[in-house]
């Protein structure tokens, strides 16, 4: 089932589960995203097929697409030895993979609202913990992630998930970021 838009006071911006078609809008605004690894168009639409339930858009005034936060519910956790995560977080933990703001919209607190709209969808209230990797280096996803643990006031952890060795195309360790429990 999926959630109904909601529009919060004082913003011009509307929230909902991205729809058949979307796919597009959220793969030209991770292409326009410097901070962001763009995957093909296809994993997009994949997103917005299969995972509408973990992913939101934000649209402006004219319906023009604002910002979009991409989720995921992994049912289990194959992360090896090296890498703690309580037993309970398996099915109770948002995976953010991608988290993207139009530039005029940076700076208003969008990317929580959307993470809160996200929370509150009724098929979302079980969720107990929020996760999502950061390279080092990259301050606003970090801020991102600290932010979300001050305002459920609980513990943040960060440990190696994929290191620069296990990645081609990359130089930097992706970490991940654990928080919760937020409820």
């Amino acid at each position: 089932m999926h959630a109904q838009p909601t529009r919060h006071t004082g913003s011009a911006v509307t929230l909902s589960p991205p729809a058949k078609g979307d796919g597009r809008a959220l793969w030209r605004m991770a292409r326009a995203e410097p901070a962001l690894d763009t995957n093909s168009e296809y994993c997009y639409h994949l997103l917005q097929l299969h995972h509408a339930d973990t992913c939101v858009i934000a649209r402006d005034e004219r319906g023009e697409p604002a910002g979009f936060i991409a989720g995921t519910r992994p049912q289990a956790f194959h992360y090896g030895d090296a890498v703690t995560v309580p037993a309970e977080a398996a099915g109770h933990t948002l995976f953010i993979w991608q988290v993207a703001t139009d530039p005029g919209q940076r700076g208003t607190g969008l990317a929580g609202r959307m993470l809160q709209h996200l929370l509150d969808r009724p098929g979302n209230a079980d969720i107990r913990f929020v996760q999502g990797t950061v390279i080092p280096g990259n301050a606003p996803s970090e801020n991102f992630f600290r932010s979300i643990a001050r305002h459920f006031d609980c513990d943040l952890t960060h440990q190696c998930l994929i290191s620069a060795a296990e990645q081609d195309q990359e130089d930097k360790p992706e970490y991940l970021f654990h928080i919760g429990p937020i409820r």
